[in-house]
């Protein structure tokens, strides 16, 4: 999963991810997650935005496969750019 955050720029598998949670979702961005309000896009997923240290952050989540409306969303990545 691409995970754009300082010197991070992927995370190599869901094992990673999960064994390294807090390393990956920072107080940052856990505080942004929290705060935010996504934006729905066309196709389903949702987009938050934020900006912090004249980057622009994006994190995308979009619906489970297979999973019924309002059943749950996985996490494609972490943008980082200008903004």
């Amino acid at each position: 999963m691409d995970w754009e955050n300082g010197p991070t720029r992927k995370i190599a598998t869901e094992a990673d991810f999960e064994k390294r949670f807090d390393f990956y979702f920072t107080p940052e961005i856990k505080s942004h997650v929290a705060k935010g309000k996504p934006e729905r896009l066309l196709r389903g997923s949702y987009l938050l935005i934020w900006q912090a240290r004249g980057n622009e952050y994006s994190l995308s989540f979009r619906p489970k496969r297979g999973i019924e409306p309002g059943g749950g969303f996985a996490l494609e990545y972490l943008a980082e750019g200008p903004p």
